[in-house]
């Protein structure tokens, strides 16, 4: 393969604790050859240590949106990608950072298999505070961002979907610049999940293949600003997530099979705080019914 060079996109807001243990970590990857850093209008002084970087390393490059405008970032991620030079594009989050060998297996995936066209591998987590911890562990969630090993490229778009297998991280996933550029950008509409949306359209389009999903290569930042840890807001934003890919489902052609995991699952999201089991299946139940009658045309996506 050619030369393997990586340009690592970093969107930048509120992140001036953050920011520069972000920058170092990407500096420290040999194979990073420039970081493209979206200053998206902070109001803490994130964009004047961007800045002092921007004219002490040549490698990091600074941009801002029109007028200094906050976008969001979506936005500021899909400026990174019309703004990258090198062939494959990674991303990392400002409050963030890469662990030692970042791209070593990376690497050694596109090299194997010249159709490969992103590579997904694991991340872990790093707790700015107590706090942050105890919230962060009543989301049930795991200390690791991965997909379980084994899933076969052509199912990969599948098992995003449903949800079921695990989840990819954008601090872990790294794409060729020529799959995407022109073609598969962040929605913008999205206030939240934008990063789940997206993956899921490059998955849906392109040849993915795992990397290192079993130990991290990168680390994730939870502190007590993080958007994850707000149950309500969270869930809000799911709902349009989720309202968006069943109308994707009732315009698309996927296989039956798709369809009806995806379905359930759907379904069931919205009764996912219920806190009887029972009653949560029976209400999953009516959910899946009632949306029957109100749209035949599922059955026929189902059956």
């Amino acid at each position: 393969m050619n030369k393997f060079e990586v340009s690592v996109i970093i969107p930048v807001y509120n992140a001036e604790k953050f920011i520069e243990r972000a920058i170092e970590s990407g500096l420290s990857q040999p194979e990073v050859k420039e970081i493209i850093l979206i200053e998206d209008g902070s109001p803490d002084h994130a964009f004047e240590i961007c800045s002092s970087w921007s004219k002490k390393n040549d490698r990091v490059k600074l941009y801002r949106h029109t007028n200094g405008e906050n976008r969001g970032a979506g936005a500021s991620r899909n400026l990174g990608i019309d703004k990258a030079s090198c062939d494959f594009i990674s991303f990392l989050d400002a409050d963030d950072f890469y662990l030692k060998n970042r791209f070593v297996k990376t690497k050694e995936v596109f090299s194997l298999n010249k159709k490969v066209e992103a590579v997904y591998e694991c991340i872990g987590t790093n707790f700015y505070s107590q706090a942050a911890k105890v919230n962060f562990k009543k989301l049930n969630r795991s200390n690791l961002t991965t997909l379980k090993p084994g899933i076969r490229s052509e199912n990969v778009f599948e098992e995003l979907l449903v949800g079921r297998s695990g989840w990819i991280h954008l601090n872990g996933f790294t794409v060729k610049r020529n799959s995407i550029l022109n073609k598969i950008y962040f929605d913008e509409s999205l206030l939240q999940a934008q990063d789940t949306d997206w993956l899921r359209r490059v998955a849906e389009k392109c040849c993915l293949k795992e990397g290192e999903v079993t130990k991290p290569i990168a680390m994730r930042g939870i502190h007590q600003e993080n958007r994850i840890l707000n149950k309500r807001r969270a869930s809000l934003y799911r709902h349009q997530l989720y309202s968006k890919w069943f109308n994707k489902m009732i315009s698309s052609n996927w296989p039956k099979s798709i369809n009806r995991r995806f379905y359930f699952e759907y379904c069931k999201h919205f009764y996912t705080g219920t806190e009887s089991k029972y009653y949560r299946r029976f209400l999953v139940i009516i959910k899946f019914v009632t949306k029957l009658i109100q749209k035949p045309i599922i059955i026929r996506k189902l059956i």
